[in-house]
C-alpha cells in the first residue's frame, strides 16, 4: 500500500476539478446571502476557521479509513477524498472572495481610490496566485509528511 498515495496525477486533477466547480454555484447563489445576514469579517471568519480543522483532518481520516480495512479506491476513500475538496474548495473560496471585499471597501475609503485599486488587486491577485502555486505543494509535503510519520511510529 502507498498510505493512500496511490492516486494517479489523472484522478486527482479529476478530483480538484469536481471540488472546484462546486464554488461556481455556491459563489452565486449561496455566497451573497451568507454575507448579507453574517457580514463580511464574519464570513471571512467562519470560513477559515473550519478550514484550519479540516487540513490536518484530512490525511487522519484517510490513514483511519486505510487501517480499518477500506482500499485506496474504495468508495469511502473516494467519498472522504471528494467530500474533504469540495469543503476545501468552498471554505478557501469563500475566504478568498471575503478577503478581496475587504480589500475593495478598505480601498474605496481611501485618497485616490481609484488609482489604488488597481495596485490592490495587482497585489490581491498576486497573492492568490502564489496561494493556488504553493498550496498543492505545501499540503502534499504535509501529507506525505504526516503520513511517513504515521507508519514510522506503528
Amino acid at each position: 500500500s502507498s498510505a493512500g498515495q496511490g492516486w494517479s496525477t489523472a484522478e486527482i486533477g479529476f478530483t480538484f476539478a469536481a471540488a472546484s466547480s462546486v464554488l461556481i454555484p455556491f459563489s452565486i447563489l449561496l455566497y451573497p446571502g451568507l454575507v448579507r445576514s453574517w457580514g463580511l469579517l464574519t464570513t471571512w471568519t467562519r470560513c477559515w476557521l473550519p478550514a484550519l480543522v479540516l487540513i490536518p483532518s484530512f490525511p487522519r481520516g484517510v490513514s483511519l479509513l486505510l487501517a480499518a480495512g477500506w482500499a485506496e479506491h474504495s468508495g469511502a476513500v473516494v467519498a472522504w477524498n471528494y467530500l474533504s475538496q469540495m469543503l476545501f474548495s468552498l471554505l478557501l473560496g469563500t475566504g478568498f472572495m471575503s478577503c478581496q471585499l475587504m480589500l475593495f471597501d478598505f480601498v474605496a475609503g481611501q485618497p485616490k481610490a481609484d488609482s489604488l485599486t488597481a495596485l490592490a488587486t495587482g497585489y490581491l491577485v498576486t497573492a492568490q496566485g502564489l496561494a493556488r502555486g504553493a498550496a498543492p505543494v505545501l499540503c502534499g509535503a504535509l501529507t506525505s509528511t504526516g503520513l511517513s510519520s504515521e507508519s514510522s511510529t506503528t
